[in-house]
């Protein structure tokens, strides 16, 4: 069980370096790597209720990386989400975003919401509900940096919408053949 036990802890302190947000498949493949270490020694072990406190360790530990990575996550996620594509095209004798700011808008927040839930479906290696309630916690403790978050994308919004009026200029006085 010493052996395991120090296997399990490399692969938390790996966690613990991984980038939540950019790194969500090795992310998985750890916790998978973990929790099939844990199942091996599940399976040695003379009763599963010898191995709950052994259990609950790795599970705050595994909060406490978990924790980590969110945080980091939440303060740069303005920064990483996926870059989403959009053209700005002449139509209608006007300059447009395609899709449409909304669209656009609709995306961004769709990944913000994939990332700031990812505690909530986060399982631990008890696999119990009760014991992975303890993760969905996270969230709430950290409601107080999501502010700055929805703050900041409305920002990189505002900027979206004002980049229309850098090239109206120069379109204002075009006039184009209709065929």
């Amino acid at each position: 069980m010493r052996k395991a036990h120090s296997e399990v802890c490399e692969k938390v302190v790996e966690l613990m370096n991984l980038d939540l947000l950019k790194e969500v498949n090795k992310w998985k493949d750890i916790m998978f790597e973990i929790r099939s270490k844990i199942a091996e020694q599940e399976r040695y072990a003379g009763s599963k209720s010898n191995m709950r406190p052994w259990l609950i360790h790795w599970d705050r530990q595994l909060y406490k990386a978990l924790d980590l990575q969110y945080r980091w996550g939440i303060e740069s996620l303005h920064a990483q989400i996926p870059q989403i594509q959009a053209q700005l095209v002449f139509k209608e004798q006007r300059l447009q975003l395609r899709p449409p700011l909304e669209e656009i808008r609709a995306k961004y927040y769709r990944e913000m919401k994939k990332f700031l839930s990812v505690p909530q479906k986060f399982r631990g290696v008890q696999d119990t509900e009760q014991a992975n309630k303890i993760y969905a916690v996270m969230i709430e403790r950290n409601a107080n940096r999501f502010h700055s978050v929805y703050e900041k994308a409305e920002q990189l919004f505002d900027k979206l919408s004002a980049i229309d009026s850098q090239f109206e200029v120069s379109f204002r006085y075009v006039e184009l053949p209709i065929r």
